[in-house]
């Protein structure tokens, strides 16, 4: 089983290589038990937004991660 912070490597470096922008990392494991971080990330257009969302999907599948809601 992959680690969260490999997890977490693979989810903003696909983010980084769609150029997304105001990309933030948020810890939350001390506030709540439906997950442990919460990533952020802006696009210039609804054609980015999708690209990025659709590679993160793509990286985490090829790291045999689900990246169900």
């Amino acid at each position: 089983m992959i680690k969260i912070n490999e997890k977490l490597e693979i989810i903003v470096k696909a983010l980084d290589s769609k150029k997304a922008h105001n990309l933030k990392v948020i810890k939350i494991d001390d506030i709540t038990s439906i997950c442990d971080y919460f990533v952020i990330a802006t696009g210039n257009s609804t054609t980015q937004v999708k690209a990025l969302a659709d590679e993160v999907d793509y990286k985490m599948g090829l790291s045999r991660i689900l990246s169900e809601c």
